[in-house]
């Protein structure tokens, strides 16, 4: 039998993105910079909402390439950014456990295809956690639910003694 090659595999090693994976991805990252962000915050619960946004899937990211997840994960920190903003106080936490819920109307993804990574860093870069590191984000969930788009964050502070 012979070896597999990578570069002989179609979208693997030739540089060339997916176009039905990179549409997806733009069709995300479209949603995502017109959505609406709120925020809300409850002792040391943030919770972040997007209403519209949608949570690109595993798969559609590595098949997209890189600026169009370039220019999704811009959109996911910007949102996030507008979302602690209207906050009109800045929540920081040095410890966090994150639950993120994708609400969809229909077709929910496989729970080993969604991945929230893009939402974890914007969180980060709008000054909510000093890092991202398993020390600082314990927890990182991703959930799926029925309903209109929309894609909801709760960031829950810990004490250091966890």
């Amino acid at each position: 039998m012979a070896a597999v090659r990578w570069k002989h595999l179609p979208g693997r090693g030739s540089g060339r993105m997916r176009d039905s994976d990179a549409r997806r991805l733009r069709r995300a990252t479209e949603a995502v910079g017109s959505a609406f962000p709120s925020a809300s915050l409850d002792g040391n619960v943030l919770t972040l909402r997007f209403e519209g946004a949608r949570l690109a899937t595993l798969n559609t990211l590595l098949g997209a390439g890189h600026w169009p997840q370039r220019a999704y994960a811009k959109a996911w920190h910007q949102a996030v950014a507008l979302a602690v903003y209207r906050l009109r106080v800045r929540p920081r936490f040095e410890r966090a456990r994150i639950l993120v819920v994708r609400y969809t109307p229909s077709h929910p993804a496989d729970p080993d295809n969604l991945v929230a990574k893009a939402l974890v860093d914007g969180i980060r870069k709008a000054g909510v956690l000093p890092d991202d590191t398993p020390e600082v984000v314990q927890e990182v969930a991703v959930r799926q639910a029925q309903g209109d788009p929309a894609v909801m964050a709760r960031v829950t502070g810990t004490s250091s003694d966890h």
